[in-house]
């Protein structure tokens, strides 16, 4: 996804941090700050570091987006210099049990 405005602010939605992207008019992208604490943690900073990758889990809050949590690299996965493989079972596993405690939403 591409940010298309500089909307970036800080704001408190059920007493939690999150950060606020708008994407396009009217459609807003919100990331726990909790997430983006842990994907900070993943950035490839040397010019030696591997990717990684996981998933975003999160629902739609009317016409909003809200990433509440990711999986992060498994043991299963393979982690390159320019590439992540998603291998390992337990990304789909955490998504399904999220799924579940959602009642399906």
């Amino acid at each position: 996804m591409t940010v298309l405005s500089a909307v970036s602010a800080m704001t408190m939605l059920n007493n939690q941090t999150e950060k606020v992207w708008e994407m396009k008019p009217g459609f807003y992208l919100l990331v726990e700050n909790s997430v983006i604490q842990i994907l900070v943690k993943f950035r490839q900073i040397s010019p030696n570091a591997n990717e990684s990758g996981g998933l975003l889990i999160g629902y739609f809050r009317g016409d909003h987006l809200h990433i509440t949590m990711l999986t992060t690299p498994m043991p299963g996965d393979r982690c390159y210099r320019t590439r992540f493989e998603r291998r390992d079972l337990g990304h789909i596993k955490t998504v399904e049990t999220a799924y579940k405690k959602s009642g399906g939403n």
